[in-house]
């Protein structure tokens, strides 16, 4: 009945994880989040493919592209050589916009059938740095 009782409480407070809070390295094509792009090609012909380098931060804010930094592309297993270039083309993009990744594709002397190849993209402020595209070729 009635009265009073004391209860001893703790509060603890958990600092938030700062990673949280860096930007991160995501890819697009047509709208959509990839992490492979595809590309079909015939016999000697060559070609270049675009894809959307994003990087912002959990607040949906577009930040700048200066420190990405693109890899030379390795191959897994299989023919090599076949991308001759992969670039950022920032001029296309306005300050803290997405750019577009592209990747030059020259496919001669490639055997008919699917080839894959790695490109890494970097940044020091990016939480998954460095993130890799994977472009699969398929010689026709």
């Amino acid at each position: 009945r009635g009265g009073a009782d004391t209860i001893a409480v703790t509060l603890a407070v958990n600092q938030p994880d700062p990673s949280f809070d860096r930007p991160s390295i995501a890819f697009f094509r047509d709208g959509a989040l990839i992490d492979t792009a595809f590309v079909t090609v015939r016999a000697g012909d060559t070609t270049q493919t675009a894809v959307r380098v994003d990087v912002g931060n959990p607040t949906n804010t577009a930040l700048t592209l200066t420190g990405l930094r693109v890899g030379t592309p390795t191959y897994p297993s299989g023919a090599t050589g076949w991308i001759p270039g992969a670039f950022l083309d920032k001029t296309s993009a306005p300050f803290g916009s997405p750019a577009e990744l592209l990747v030059a594709i020259n496919p001669r002397g490639l055997p008919t059938g699917r080839h894959r190849a790695e490109i890494e993209i970097s940044s020091t402020a990016a939480k998954n740095s460095p993130k890799k595209l994977f472009v699969v070729v398929t010689v026709q």
